[in-house]
């Protein structure tokens, strides 16, 4: 048997239409960029006034949606407000974004978000409690330890990187020394009013225990150089293959190395997976975390019910007809979906619901469609991070605007399979947008 040599690369986009595409021009996507860096205080000139949305949005905007998840969530907790603290201090991974990207639903269902994102879901679960609490937007300062014990470096060559690349408006301090002092950064937390009172929560800020991982390599007692000898003993091969390649050796290898790597961990009884593989794990705050400001507060710029536009991140579709601007904390973990009507008119639906009808076009017609992605980052005078592009579809198909936005986690996958089963058991119909734009979004 002969195994081919080949290497595949896959490009990603954030922003993408399967089924029936006939080509793509400068279609948003991921993309490795390296911000200018700016301070708070030049950020605030820029977001606020910046944002005009084209067209119209039919479904709500609100990032602090309460759902039945939440719904059920906030009741396992007692609708306490230190315990709905302690979940999403605890159990949601910080992402280093900035602006409102994912919403309450999704940053539950990807147990990740940034401060924005952690902050809706906290504020859901106590606006389902009962208690009246809103966001608040101003700027912290932390000091090197509290700001590796959260992101993980204090370098400041790093920082003015990885800051500014995150579209995270910030100002390094550097002591005489040449030394990092402390850094200011833009920053949203929760505001609660209890019995009367009204407390600071901020659920993104959380320090971590960082586990190296195991020695893998010494502890399964791999080496490279034996392995592949072993492997290949007798073997041939030409230039884009190779064949008589010992498949009995590589299991009874692997099979060993595997029996070494569980006898140590029964040895040594890690408490996590982190313990293991190596990670960042969250040191949990179960205390009583009531306090009438944060200790790390700096300023606050503005306090909100919700989440202003020019603070979340866009989608615009345009094509004949449609002209529709979504937020992604509106639209992720939905389907998006694209499916032409008996009138040959194409339908822009979110989980079902019609958006906007186009304009009615011959079946078998390449259409384009106009695609752009707008982030609410302050560098480069608000352009820095946007997007555009177009791409070309053949009218009369069934298409989905599959979008990511921040870390995804296999729970969005199993959202969508779930849904699938669901819809499949209430229409039946393999081709109708609910059954065949649940498949199309879980791929």
């Amino acid at each position: 048997m002969k195994v081919y040599k080949k290497t595949l690369i896959i490009i990603l986009a954030a922003v993408v239409i399967l089924s029936g595409t006939t080509g793509f021009a400068g279609l948003p996507g991921y993309e490795n960029v390296y911000g200018p860096v700016i301070t708070p205080e030049e950020a605030h000139k820029i977001l606020i006034p910046r944002f005009s949305a084209k067209g119209e949005t039919k479904f709500s905007t609100d990032s602090a949606v309460i759902t039945e998840e939440i719904k059920s969530l906030a009741r396992g907790l007692k609708n306490d407000p230190d315990l709905i603290y302690a979940f999403v201090q605890g159990h949601i991974k910080y992402a280093l974004l900035f602006g409102d990207v994912k919403g309450a639903a999704a940053t539950l269902t990807d147990r990740a978000g940034n401060d924005f994102d952690q902050s809706s879901l906290m504020i859901a679960m106590l606006r389902e409690a009962g208690f009246t609490a809103n966001y608040v937007y101003g700027v912290i300062r932390l000091n090197p330890a509290e700001v590796l014990s959260w992101i993980g470096t204090d370098i400041p060559g790093r920082l003015l990187t990885l800051l500014p690349s995150a579209g995270i408006p910030a100002k390094v301090y550097i002591n005489s020394a040449d030394e990092l002092a402390y850094i200011d950064f833009d920053h949203v937390w929760v505001k609660v009013n209890i019995e009367g009172t009204d407390y600071m929560f901020d659920p993104s800020v959380k320090n971590h225990i960082r586990h190296p991982g195991l020695d893998l390599e010494t502890i399964t007692g791999f080496d490279r150089t034996q392995f592949v000898t072993e492997a290949l003993a007798g073997s041939t091969d030409g230039t884009q293959w190779i064949q008589n390649v010992s498949k009995n050796t590589i299991q009874n290898n692997l099979s060993s190395m595997a029996m070494n790597l569980v006898d140590h961990i029964r040895t040594i009884m890690p408490a996590s997976l982190n313990e293991v593989v190596g990670g960042n794990e969250i040191i949990r705050d179960s205390s009583q975390h009531r306090q009438t400001s944060l200790p790390y507060q700096q300023s606050i710029t503005a306090e909100w019910t919700q989440i202003p536009t020019s603070f979340k991140t866009a989608l615009t579709i345009q094509l004949p007809g449609i002209d529709q601007t979504l937020y992604s904390s509106g639209i992720y973990g939905k389907r998006l979906t694209l499916f032409y009507n008996a009138a040959n008119q194409p339908e822009l639906r979110l989980d079902g619901s019609l958006l906007e009808t186009g304009s009615a076009v011959s079946p078998g017609t390449n259409q384009t469609i106009a695609v752009n992605v707008n982030h609410p980052y302050a560098g480069s005078g608000g352009a820095y991070g946007d997007a555009s592009g177009t791409i070309n579809i053949r009218a009369g198909g069934s298409f989905i605007f599959v979008n990511g936005w921040g870390e995804i986690s296999q729970n969005m996958v199993e959202k969508y399979r779930k849904f699938l089963e669901q819809n499949m058991y209430s229409t039946g119909l393999e081709i109708s947008e609910p059954v065949l734009g649940e498949s199309l979004a879980m791929l």
